[in-house]
């Protein structure tokens, strides 16, 4: 999956803080007053989404309900229709255009059948407190973040409806096209519609069966959707990651960082405790461990280093902010962009530099081991830790160096 463009207008974010301030004037706050307050359309006039916002029961949390998409549900049925009454249209290969609902990375918005798909949103009840411990520009992070999720999966599911369509054409027409070039003009066809580069385009034309082509299909779908180097550990957690840049992309880095930092330390994780106390939960950790599981046995030991997992469904929280300001650092790179506006961002660097200095990604002993004792996962391990330092290349802290030089040197 790929990451929305910079939204540089910052309307959405604008409005949306508007309105989220305004309800966390109110001394209590109940889902009467997050329908009534117009949020539900502005998040459909600005991104094409429909969703309503609710409480949630426990007091600070926040999640996104994705809707359950089956055979029969209307989005399927509005494209087997269409797939039905448009199937002439793949002789003319303008299939792709003609699809009713888009995904629109470049305007962070969707629509079509997708805007039809309405999902449901959960905040807690404190986050909306009146003078409490988030303000409205963290609480439209926060909702902004759910939403990338959201924003995700329908860009998840429309590249694996146009795949289906793709496969449905070729199983089709296939053995009706009676020449190479019109079965190269296919896959080309198939190639724009699903992003999928053929290797060989003019062998896989001489293949008589058309499953043999929807098989090469689903296997570059399947390649495409692992990480380039072999392991799918580190794209488990960029699924979060796509929702903390959709919020970022939008302008909340410094409040969706700022909140983070505020629910870490709030739930005592353990990012946010000294080397002290750290290394005594340890301690406690391994005693345990040791009396009630491993009890002595090297086997179980292995066994149960190979259960500990590398990373988890979201970065380690000093990576997670880090990953934040490379995305920033990216904000910068990709436009030609006001000084007043160059000078904003350096200033939002720095506050997340002092956000990430209070955090620290400690590795406990089993995590440790999990790594570096049992080779598959030091490999693992290794793969992992070149693709975040690809992006660390992308999103280097030199290029800001460079800017602050820059904008000195403007003054």
């Amino acid at each position: 999956m790929e990451a929305i463009d910079h939204q540089y207008s910052g309307v959405f974010r604008k409005l949306l803080v508007e309105k989220l301030s305004a309800l966390q004037e109110l001394k209590k706050i109940r889902n009467s007053n997050i329908r009534s307050s117009g949020i539900s359309k502005l998040i459909l006039n600005e991104l094409g989404v429909t969703a309503t916002i609710e409480l949630a029961s426990e007091r600070y949390d926040a999640f996104v309900h994705i809707p359950q998409i089956d055979s029969n549900h209307t989005l399927i049925n509005e494209w087997r229709k269409f797939f039905t009454s448009q199937s002439d249209a793949i002789l003319n290969f303008n299939f792709a255009k003609k699809l009713k609902g888009s995904v629109d990375l470049q305007t962070s918005k969707v629509s079509g059948i997708f805007s039809k798909v309405h999902s449901k949103i959960f905040i807690g009840e404190g986050f909306f407190q009146k003078n409490g411990k988030f303000s409205a520009d963290e609480l439209g992070a926060i909702i902004t973040h759910e939403l990338g999720h959201l924003f995700t999966y329908y860009e998840h599911l429309s590249s694996s409806l146009r795949t289906n369509f793709a496969m449905a054409a070729v199983a089709d027409r296939w053995s009706g096209l009676d020449t190479k070039s019109k079965k190269m003009e296919l896959l080309e066809a198939v190639e724009d519609l699903t992003d999928i580069d053929f290797d060989g385009i003019e062998d896989l034309a001489n293949t008589r069966k058309p499953g043999t082509v929807n098989a090469i299909i689903v296997g570059a779908k399947v390649h495409g959707n692992r990480s380039q180097l072999g392991t799918d550990y580190h794209d488990e957690n960029s699924y979060e990651f796509l929702a903390d840049q959709f919020a970022s992309r939008h302008g909340f880095s410094i409040s969706l960082a700022s909140a983070l930092d505020k629910i870490y330390k709030m739930h005592y994780h353990p990012a946010s405790f000294s080397a002290t106390g750290f290394f005594l939960l340890e301690v406690v950790k391994v005693v345990t461990t040791a009396l009630t599981v491993i009890g002595g046995s090297p086997v179980l030991l292995l066994l149960f280093l190979a259960a500990v997992p590398i990373r988890d469904e979201y970065d380690p929280p000093k990576a997670r902010i880090k990953r934040i300001k490379g995305d920033l650092i990216d904000r910068l790179k990709k436009k030609k962009i006001p000084i007043e506006l160059t000078k904003e961002y350096l200033e939002q660097l720095e506050t997340l530099n002092t956000i990430e200095e209070t955090l620290n990604d400690y590795d406990g002993l089993f995590e440790y081991m999990a790594k570096y004792v049992l080779p598959w996962r030091r490999k693992q391990f290794k793969a992992i830790e070149f693709q975040k330092d690809l992006e660390a290349l992308v999103g280097n802290a030199l290029f800001a160096s460079a800017k602050k030089i820059e904008v000195m040197g403007d003054r």
